[in-house]
């Protein structure tokens, strides 16, 4: 419990629920867990209803004040005011260090004592951690799989980490569906053949262990974007000609500055339905998402379109692009944001080539070419994304087909292969 006495310096006024942090700017000594306050359909729910039916969170001191934290940006969906977060104290704790904390050499020293391990002291805990882990072995068969993960997997799991004995993709398809679609859970499957070479088991472990820490929602590194309120939107569409020709789309929307948190979400639409439909519903929902990170909506959004032949493209500028439209004007009356449709192609025939010293070369990566091969009717570029050490680079062709933002296409160009880099994913 916080003392009115204390000035709000001596514990930064920081508090952490449910894995997320906020500022306590006030600590509001007339309200208590049985208020009530009015939901955003309207409806009044009391403190103590709401967090025992969102959290399964029980209160016991019912007469305890509430903190204060005012969001940083007041301006909601539509314009509205959006109001301030109410806190439980029972429900939160106190993070960080004061100011007055690291000014004294004896809290700072004894904190080192667990923050600078010795190299022995740091195997042991390395040790304690590899102890932690529920190691179980079962039989190289799909069945004896699945009965373990069924057995051993648990709500408050973190990851499954599968040592596999070869690459049947049966096994693989069967134990991924079960931990992504049965009990989602982050998993990793490793082949066996993989971490038997001693002179690379190292290399290869710590890309392992940067893939878990990325499904576990860590942010291995970012890239310096000037913009602000910027969304960021990825559509990928797959066609399935064997389930009764429908199809299926992946949409991400990025959630912060950093354009390294995502929203996410899949999409099956049966044969005869517009795809668009259902992105509209996605759009919607990564909307409501972005506002809860930031109490404001994105001024600005960016959509990368995969998954669309030359042959679509008239559909997607006359009837997808209106519908995405539409969509950002339910949000309010007073929102509309700057909208950016890029449609990404990466099967192409082009190769382009530099002259070095006479010899002609792969270009470097972050060559864009958007003269004399690009088309005079279309917003159109190509970007060489990578480096490789055999063969001829392949280039991505980006064609901009929706732009109301204003913003130079050398500032575009430079934005787009920026975000190349934030793939985590590589061999």
């Amino acid at each position: 419990m916080l003392s009115g006495k204390q000035d709000q310096s001596d514990f930064q006024n920081v508090a952490r629920y449910n894995n997320k942090t906020y500022r306590v700017d006030d600590i509001d000594w007339d309200s208590n867990p049985q208020g009530f306050f009015k939901k955003a359909d309207g409806s009044e729910i009391s403190f103590v209803d709401y967090y025992k039916k969102q959290y399964n969170q029980e209160i016991t001191d019912l007469n305890q004040p509430v903190l204060v934290s005012q969001p940083k940006r007041k301006t909601g969906p539509g314009g509205n005011i959006s109001g301030p977060t109410v806190l439980i104290p029972e429900l939160c704790f106190l993070t960080g260090l004061t100011d007055k904390m690291r000014s004294d050499f004896n809290v700072m020293k004894d904190l080192a004592v667990h923050t600078r391990l010795a190299p022995e002291q740091r195997m042991r805990e390395v040790g304690r951690l590899i102890d932690y882990i529920n190691k179980i072995e079962v039989e190289d068969r799909t069945e004896a799989y699945l009965k373990a993960l069924k057995q051993k997997v648990a709500s408050d799991t973190q990851m499954v980490v599968c040592l596999l004995s070869s690459n049947r993709k049966d096994k693989y398809d069967a134990i991924k569906k079960y931990l992504c679609s049965d009990c989602p859970t982050p998993s990793q499957c490793v082949l066996a053949r993989t971490l038997s070479k001693p002179q690379t088991v190292m290399a290869i472990a710590t890309k392992i262990a940067l893939q878990m820490n990325c499904k576990m929602g860590g942010e291995l590194w970012s890239v310096e974007i000037p913009l602000t309120q910027l969304m960021i939107v990825g559509i990928d569409c797959y066609h399935d000609t064997t389930s009764g020709r429908r199809s299926i789309a992946g949409f991400v929307a990025s959630l912060n500055r950093g354009i390294t948190r995502w929203y996410s979400r899949c999409v099956v639409q049966d044969r005869g339905q517009e795809l668009v439909d259902g992105l509209k519903v996605c759009l919607q929902a990564a909307l409501r998402t972005w506002y809860t990170y930031n109490n404001r909506m994105p001024a600005r959004i960016i959509v990368y379109r995969d998954g669309v032949g030359d042959g679509q493209l008239k559909t997607l500028v006359n009837y997808e692009v209106p519908q995405f439209l539409e969509c950002l004007k339910a949000v309010g009356k007073d929102y509309s944001p700057k909208l950016t449709v890029i449609v990404v192609k990466k099967r192409v025939n082009t190769r382009f080539f530099a002259q070095v010293g006479g010899r002609l070369q792969n270009p470097p990566p972050g060559t864009v070419i958007d003269l004399e091969v690009t088309r005079p009717e279309w917003y159109d570029f190509f970007i060489v994304s990578q480096a490789v050490r055999t063969g001829s680079v392949s280039p991505t062709h980006y064609n901009v087909i929706y732009d109301n933002s204003a913003l130079k296409p050398d500032y575009m160009q430079r934005l787009t292969y920026k975000l190349c880099h934030m793939y985590y994913n590589w061999p």
